[in-house]
């Protein structure tokens, strides 16, 4: 006897029954079976077949199957379980699963997170971005939708548009095309990254949003990870080493040529290294390149000696050209130490909050310490012992030389320094060729500091502020945060978030709950690590279901909604190009989009049902 397939219908979340019953509103003819909880049958059911045709559809979309390969799947399923009477009747190919994931699953989880956006808190954010879909040959806009979800904050993905110009209006028309079944008078903030375009399209919807709701959105810049990178890229162009085309030219060298390789590993001998790849977009994540070719520095020199004795061929291309040349700068080994140097010290920064967390209440706090870690490579002590503060430390003029250290004292990095010496002493560089490298560490650390401190979220008042919430200063600094969270109401009310009448309500409930709550929990706030535990479920199982703080938790998860950069979205470029096929429809990707997102969601698709 075979037990049916069935969804509790007490699962909110939308199991397979579900999913059936969005089939037959799209398509009235397409039969569905009802089965009664607990009731057997002696011969599979329509519904036990559908649903296993649809766990075999959304299984193809989480995998990143083609639809083709669902080919005689169902003839695979008889040969596998012939004594099954559901494998038996199932049929689901190439146009069966790609039916049940566009007309059935997709719409069906949509609307399950549709229904979520407009439940209590009604706030929302949205994140967007676009990159380039190479098969349909148009930019990809993803719209990423984050919202409270029980006791955690979650970023979603909720729609994609396609389009050929990206100017600031053709970005507000598609944008009114995916949130059109949003109540856009409940968007708090737009989480970007920072192009022009970008914040134009920001300044032409903040208009409308203030003409037609008189709301304003609350700006806390555009992504922090895009501004650490970018001024990463400017620092390695500043200081005049050509360190990337190096980098890349060792991997593009030794990349897809089988003859090549040979030679190198005839070269080199047995205990041969491979370089990594050189991303040249996320540059931090070029410390292990850079370990890598440091590594392979001896034998890359073996490889050009050998090739210039005619042991080996002359590959005779530029990205040997390049490797060539570099290998005969004495100096290479102290400019990559450098550059691994800086990188790892901006690393833990980017890796924390390569998250979907809330964050922002760390923020200013972990950049303030950033800043402060590469001035003390390049600033004067005395300048920076008098910046104690986020806004002081982001007055710093470190471009002008009178704030500078001399050259000889810029830290360099106790490898590269090392390396420094070793080379003076055995005469094998100048005086003047340390000068040199020195005066372009500091242009190299200088030009981060600037790009930072020009585009650094700690510009905006929201950012620092929000350090009221960051579990460790409410423990430690109450005065201050009491501060700061004042500063946010008044931010709040001018942006017409919330009553004026509400203000001294909330800061009387803030200062109990730092009196009461917190300072019974103790350790629990004055010990709390981002890296280990989240900011929104300590402050929810704290503070959300005591009626004594009603309206400050109606700030607080405001608040905790806004979004500290685009690592969500980035990772869904990742995966919009595992499911980039030929000849996919535009509708296609969004609904395979939509189906990856919500199983992951729920942690699996054995979950579904």
């Amino acid at each position: 006897m075979l037990s049916p397939i069935v969804t509790s219908d007490q699962n909110p979340e939308g199991g397979l029954r579900n999913v059936g019953e969005s089939l037959n509103s799209v398509h009235p003819t397409l039969p569905l079976v009802t089965v009664r909880s607990g009731a057997c049958a002696s011969i599979a059911t329509k519904n036990d077949v559908l649903s296993a045709e649809l766990l075999w559809a959304m299984k193809i979309c989480v995998s990143h199957y083609s639809h083709k390969s669902s080919e005689s799947s169902d003839l695979l399923f008889k040969k596998m379980f012939p004594d099954s009477a559901i494998a038996s009747s199932f049929k689901c190919g190439e146009m069966k699963s790609s039916y049940l994931i566009n007309h059935g699953a997709a719409p069906h989880f949509k609307s399950l997170l549709s229904q979520k956006i407009k439940c209590e808190p009604q706030e929302f954010v949205l994140l967007f971005d676009e990159s380039m879909n190479s098969k349909t040959q148009t930019k990809q806009m993803d719209f990423h939708v984050r919202i409270w979800e029980g006791a955690e904050v979650r970023t979603r993905y909720y729609h994609s548009e396609f389009m050929g110009h990206a100017t600031a209006e053709d970005m507000m028309s598609v944008f009114e095309i995916a949130t059109s079944d949003l109540n856009l008078s409940n968007l708090i903030q737009l989480s970007m990254d920072g192009p022009n375009v970008n914040w134009k399209f920001y300044d032409l919807f903040q208009n409308r949003l203030q003409r037609d709701n008189n709301k304003s959105m609350l700006n806390t810049g555009s992504c922090g990870l895009h501004i650490v990178h970018g001024a990463f890229k400017h620092g390695v162009e500043a200081s005049g080493w050509n360190i990337d085309e190096f980098l890349r030219s060792v991997h593009w060298l030794l990349k897809d040529t089988p003859a090549r390789r040979e030679d190198y590993r005839k070269s080199v001998g047995n205990d041969h290294i491979m370089p990594l790849r050189f991303c040249k977009t996320r540059w931090i994540e070029n410390v292990p390149v850079v370990e890598r070719v440091i590594e392979m520095l001896p034998q890359l020199r073996k490889y050009v000696n050998a090739v210039q004795e005619n042991k080996v061929p002359d590959p005779q291309t530029k990205t040997f050209g390049v490797v060539k040349e570099t290998c005969g700068d004495r100096l290479i080994e102290a400019k990559l130490a450098f550059y691994r140097y800086v990188g790892k010290k901006i690393q833990p920064f980017l890796t924390l909050y390569q998250c979907d967390a809330p964050m922002l209440p760390f923020l200013a706090n972990d950049l303030f310490a950033l800043l402060k870690s590469l001035m003390a490579s390049v600033i004067k002590v005395d300048v920076l012992t008098n910046a104690t503060t986020s806004v002081q430390l982001c007055e710093i003029e470190v471009s002008n030389t009178a704030n500078q250290l001399h050259y000889k004292k810029v830290d360099v990095g106790f490898s590269a320094d090392r390396i420094l010496q070793k080379l003076m002493k055995e005469r094998k560089i100048s005086e003047l060729s340390e000068k040199v490298f020195r005066e372009s560490a500091k242009a190299f650390i200088v030009t981060i500091l600037s790009r930072l401190l020009d585009k650094s979220p700690l510009k905006y008042s929201l950012v620092r502020n929000l350090a009221c919430l960051d579990a460790r200063r409410m423990a430690n600094k109450q005065e201050d945060c009491n501060e700061k969270m004042k500063r946010i109401l008044h931010t709040l009310v001018q942006a017409n978030r919330l009553p004026e009448d509400d203000c001294d309500v909330i800061r009387y409930q803030y200062g109990r709950y730092l009196g009461e709550v917190v300072a019974a929990e103790g350790s629990r706030f004055s010990d709390f690590k981002p890296t280990e535990s989240r900011i929104d479920t300590l402050l929810y199982q704290t503070m959300a279901c005591n009626t004594d703080f009603a309206k400050l938790w109606n700030v607080v998860l405001q608040l905790l909604l806004l979004s500290h950069g685009q690592a969500t979205v980035e990772r869904g470029f990742s995966i919009n190009r595992q499911m980039e096929v030929e000849n996919r429809k535009e509708y296609s990707y969004v609904a395979h989009r939509m189906v990856y997102d919500h199983i992951g969601n729920i942690g699996g698709i054995l979950l579904v049902i």
